[in-house]
C-alpha cells in the first residue's frame, strides 16, 4: 500500500526471491521492485538458470543486467548506479 511504501522509505538494494513458488510469483516480485524502485536488485532463490532467465527477460528493458564473476561485491552510496541495475552473483 502507499502507506507501507512511505514507511519503508528509499531503498537502494533489494534481494529479490525470484523462484516464484515459495514467496511471490514472478509478476508479484516485479511489481514490488517497481514500487520500491531500488538502485540495485540482487536475484536469489532461483534454483536454476531457467527461473533466473525468466526474471531477467522480464526486467531487461527497465534494468541494466550484470552477471558478476564473484559471489560478492562492495557497494557504497558513492558507487550506486544511476540507472537501476540487476547484479547476478556467481553461485558459491
Amino acid at each position: 500500500t502507499p502507506e507501507h511504501l512511505k514507511a519503508i522509505g528509499k531503498v537502494d538494494i533489494v534481494f529479490a526471491a525470484v523462484d516464484g513458488s515459495w514467496t511471490l510469483d514472478l509478476g508479484g516480485i516485479i511489481e514490488v521492485i517497481g514500487q520500491l524502485q531500488p538502485k540495485i536488485v540482487i536475484p536469489m532463490h532461483y534454483f536454476g538458470e531457467n527461473t533466473l532467465n525468466r526474471f531477467l527477460n522480464q526486467m531487461r528493458e527497465s534494468h541494466a543486467i550484470e552477471r558478476l564473476t564473484a559471489s560478492s561485491f562492495v557497494v557504497s552510496r558513492a558507487n550506486l548506479p544511476t540507472k537501476p541495475a540487476i547484479k547476478v552473483l556467481l553461485a558459491p
